[in-house]
């Protein structure tokens, strides 16, 4: 799994990769920034809880401040999140406050919209550098249409 470089949007850094397999971790991202905004898409319906569990804790782990879930099933994956915020004393009230969104009902290119010009960060993050970025779940075929919009997000942003 590589990690692209595809743009600039404002002042963040825009990434994105393709996770192929969900029986690997996440590899550290080098991404320049604490905390970011992850979009991650795909078919969550083949993915156990305690892969999903483990993906959003590796991603929790190495700075995700929002999350924007699309995709079938993709409710699943935010209330696993939302579990294990809540269930998680150790985080302090400050790093407590992750912002998670599903769009199970929503086309890509909306919740790819969303991703790039309302998912925002909850105060405690907003003075810090934030990058974003988009994962797709073993789905080739969306991970290029993500990498084509990302890389020219002028030509659907108004």
């Amino acid at each position: 799994m590589s990690l692209d470089l595809l743009c600039r949007y404002h002042n963040d850094a825009v990434y994105a990769c393709s996770l192929p397999s969900f029986d690997q971790s996440i590899p550290t991202f080098d991404i320049g920034s604490q905390h970011f905004i992850c979009f991650i898409g795909g078919d969550f319906r083949p993915i156990s809880d305690g892969k999903l569990a483990r993906l959003a804790s590796d991603l929790l782990a190495q700075g995700a401040c929002y999350f924007v879930c699309w995709g079938s099933d993709s409710e699943r994956f935010h209330d696993l999140i939302e579990d294990m915020l809540l269930g998680d004393v150790a985080r302090s009230a400050e790093e407590a406050i992750v912002m998670n969104s599903w769009h199970v009902y929503s086309d890509l290119s909306e919740a790819l919209l969303f991703f790039l010009c309302h998912a925002s960060p909850s105060s405690s993050y907003t003075e810090q550098s934030i990058s974003r970025v988009a994962i797709t779940l073993a789905q080739e075929d969306n991970s290029k249409i993500i990498q084509a919009f990302l890389s020219q997000p002028e030509l659907y942003v108004d």
